[in-house]
């Protein structure tokens, strides 16, 4: 008679172990992919504004400008050579490119913005096409209307600061 209950109940647990299981999958696959989705967005866009700093720092001005949507076939009207190089070239404060860094890179509108600083600099937007890799200056280093929730602190206790005084 003791082996008729033995069983009692294992197929249900095994069951709920397995559904169980399962949920927390699917939830870890999720966050997980919400992750790498979030980090990875602007993950080809960084990358061509590297590429750019590389140009900038073997001095292939060129090359460099030619990120702009700048060639002989397709020539800048309003960003000539001579002005490119006032920006970036070996008399610019940006002429060490070993020292410039991202310090964000976010999708706004229809391209990403990507922040550059230099030691020597304020911050400066870059904006680069997401179909193109064309990169041009934005007209602020950081997106308008952009909800960031690593501000969200500095910004709560300026309120509160502000709002007792």
């Amino acid at each position: 008679m003791a082996d008729y209950l033995a069983d009692y109940g294992v197929k249900d647990q095994k069951r709920e172990k397995r559904r169980k299981l399962i949920v927390l999958s699917v939830i870890g696959l999720v966050i997980a992919g919400g992750l790498i989705w979030f980090f990875g967005r602007t993950f080809t866009e960084e990358r061509a504004a590297k590429r750019f700093f590389s140009a900038l720092e073997s001095k292939d001005y060129q090359s460099a400008y030619a990120m702009w949507g700048c060639t002989d076939q397709t020539p800048c009207r309003d960003y000539k050579f001579d002005k490119f190089l006032e920006d970036w070239g070996p008399k610019s404060p940006y002429a060490n490119a070993s020292e410039i860094s991202t310090t964000l890179a976010e999708p706004c509108g229809n391209s990403v913005w990507i922040t550059i600083k230099t030691p020597k600099t304020e911050e400066l937007g870059l904006s680069v096409d997401p179909d193109t890799k064309v990169i041009s200056f934005t007209p602020a280093a950081r997106c308008p209307g952009t909800w960031r929730l690593r501000e969200f602190p500095a910004r709560l206790w300026r309120y509160f600061r502000s709002s007792s005084s």
